[in-house]
């Protein structure tokens, strides 16, 4: 195996709604036989990698990738407008260049011949156009653009798609090939590209397949520093990318406690009695285990340089603790305060196999007369010991910051002194790392 680093989380929270479902339900899980108010790891990476720490950290490793179904409308068309505008002092062609960038979005996404997204007249063509009107340069462009699913691009592949879109439209501006979406009859039947290209020659028309400048990307930030969270695969330009930073859905260790709030909104120019709207929404309150994991060698194989590597780590290392123990993951902010800071952080830094620690609360935890997180304490305390005393080779180097001081279990069942302060846990990881 590799080297991780683990982060193990407790946090409380009380009356909020951190992730509803599709009705506007608080999500669920069952574990034990009963159920457990969930966080989605996705509604937790979206929080993560929208925080402005993240950014700050990684700031000097690259940008964040732009996840949208509108980025050939939003930034490939305008950033291709800006730059022929720029050039030339002119308005470029507003029809030709939305038919160039349909074009180049088809080699992107690896358009098949019968889809319907585009008819004839979308691809690039030298033909006379009319002036578009506002509808057209507005939300029709946007609409027509518009891909059938979100795709996440790292800002230079962006750049990369946009100079091609400019680079075509030049050619057939100034009628060095022309575009045309329907090849002739003759074009043999296993054409690749739907699109083909005439060239200009001695008299002669010859027709090719369409050629697009679209290499794979070639260093890992071209997807995006957040590329680190993974990114599923479109086409042969927008790779796969693998998930070296890997979040578990975070549940309560105890039963879900979830209610419902029933909410009025009263009308203040209203003369008479009663409310303008109600309704009711879930509110639950619990202690919630997050779960963390760093996948250190996939991420050190991103970077050429060690130095680099080893500051990059740093920042990932540092940021996460941050993220994981203060950075809020909660929804409808409006009517409740969903901020809270970590009780319990084990950060855990060794070449052992992940592992969740989830199974120490298979059996919901009781409050009892210590209160709900010393009992929750209590219990991962067991687990934790009874887990590497039957895995005696699979132990790591465990750092803990948990309130309560010594009188939490769990500083003893890491075998420390004394609890330590979340910086100091941070410190003591990227250390570990380094020796």
């Amino acid at each position: 195996m590799g080297q991780f680093v683990q982060f193990h989380v407790l946090t409380q929270y009380h009356d909020v709604l951190l992730n509803r479902d599709e009705m506007g339900r608080a999500k669920r899980s069952r574990l034990g036989g009963v159920p457990r108010t969930r966080v989605s790891s996705q509604h937790q990476k979206r929080h993560m990698r929208r925080d402005d720490e993240f950014l700050a950290h990684l700031k000097g490793f690259g940008q964040l990738a732009i996840r949208s179904r509108y980025t050939f409308s939003e930034k490939v068309y305008s950033g291709a407008l800006g730059l022929l505008q720029a050039e030339s002092g002119e308005e470029p062609d507003a029809k030709l260049l939305e038919h160039v960038v349909i074009f180049v979005k088809n080699a992107v996404l690896k358009a098949k011949k019968d889809e319907k997204d585009d008819d004839d007249s979308a691809a690039p063509t030298t033909e006379p156009t009319d002036e578009p009107d506002a509808e057209d340069m507005t939300e029709g462009i946007k609409a027509r653009l518009k891909t059938p699913q979100l795709i996440m691009m790292g800002i230079p592949e962006i750049d990369h798609i946009t100079s091609e879109v400019v680079r075509i439209y030049k050619g057939v501006r100034d009628n060095e090939f022309k575009c045309k979406a329907t090849p002739p009859k003759k074009l043999p039947d296993k054409t690749p590209a739907k699109v083909a290209i005439t060239q200009k020659g001695s008299g002669k028309k010859e027709w090719v397949p369409a050629k697009i400048n679209l290499p794979k990307s070639s260093t890992w930030n071209d997807a995006g520093i957040d590329s680190i969270f993974g990114r599923m695969r479109v086409g042969d330009y927008i790779s796969e990318r693998d998930a070296f930073v890997q979040v578990a859905h975070a549940f309560t260790v105890h039963q879900d406690f979830c209610e419902g709030d029933e909410f009025t909104a009263v009308d203040d120019l209203e003369t008479g009695t009663g409310a303008a709207h109600m309704n009711v929404s879930d509110l639950s309150s619990g202690l919630f285990y997050k779960y963390l994991v760093l996948d250190i060698g996939g991420i050190r194989g991103l970077i050429e340089s060690k130095t680099d590597s080893q500051k990059f780590l740093k920042a990932l290392v540092e940021v996460f603790t941050y993220l994981t123990t203060v950075a809020p993951m909660g929804a409808k902010r409006g009517s409740t305060a969903p901020y809270a800071r970590a009780s319990l952080l084990l950060v855990e830094v060794g070449s052992a196999c992940p592992a969740s620690m989830a199974a120490a609360f298979e059996r919901p935890v009781d409050a009892g007369e210590r209160g709900m997180f010393m009992s929750a304490c209590e219990d991962l305390a067991r687990y934790l010991e009874d887990r590497d005393a039957n895995y005696p080779s699979q132990k790591n180097r465990y750092f803990l910051m948990a309130l309560g001081g010594s009188a939490n279990p769990m500083v003893k069942a890491v075998g420390q002194e004394k609890s330590m302060n979340v910086d100091a846990v941070a410190d003591a990881a990227v250390a570990a790392l380094e020796g």
